[in-house]
Order: structure tokens, then C-alpha cells, then sequence
């Protein structure tokens, strides 16, 4: 006759087998990955080097306008901002 198996003890050890498989599948697949990363770290410091060193320096600094600039309405306002104003003398007539 057969031999009497822990059915409880096999199900366990193959549970823990299969863990084992999956984590060395995991492993793999990290390892391919790190390769490939590699390889284009390569490709790409390859590329640089082929690259024309830049001989300008530009910069591009976008202009926005100030805001409160356009918020006053009448000509006095704007004058006041930059400390003008308008001399208003209703006497003269010409």
C-alpha cells in the first residue's frame, strides 16, 4: 500500500514553492529591466557625445505685464501710478 501523506504539510510546502518561483520570476524581471535602463544610459550618453556643443547661451525670460497696470480707468489714475498729474487750469480759455 501506499505511504500516508500530511495533506495539510503538502499543501503548505507547495504553497511555499510556488512563492519561491514567483519571487525568482519578480528577480528576473527587475534584472531585465536594470539591463535595458543600462543599455539606453548607454545609447543616450553615446548620443550626447555625438552632440554639437551649444556656443550660445539664450535664455528666454517671458515678459508678463503687470496686472494693475490697465485697472485704472480714467487718465488721472494712471498718471498718479507714475507720479505725474495733470495741471487742470479752467481759466485759461483758448
Amino acid at each position: 500500500m501506499g505511504e500516508l501523506v500530511d495533506f495539510a504539510a503538502y499543501k503548505k510546502q507547495k504553497e511555499e514553492q510556488e512563492e519561491i518561483e514567483q519571487l525568482k520570476k519578480e528577480q528576473e524581471e527587475l534584472d531585465k529591466t536594470l539591463e535595458e535602463m543600462d543599455m539606453l544610459k548607454r545609447v543616450l550618453s553615446e548620443m550626447m557625445k555625438d552632440l554639437p556643443a551649444p556656443t550660445h547661451n539664450i535664455m528666454y525670460v517671458p515678459i508678463e505685464p503687470d496686472l494693475n497696470a490697465f485697472m485704472n480707468k480714467d487718465i488721472d489714475g494712471y498718471l498718479d501710478d507714475l507720479g505725474l498729474t495733470i495741471n487742470y487750469d479752467e481759466t485759461d480759455e483758448t
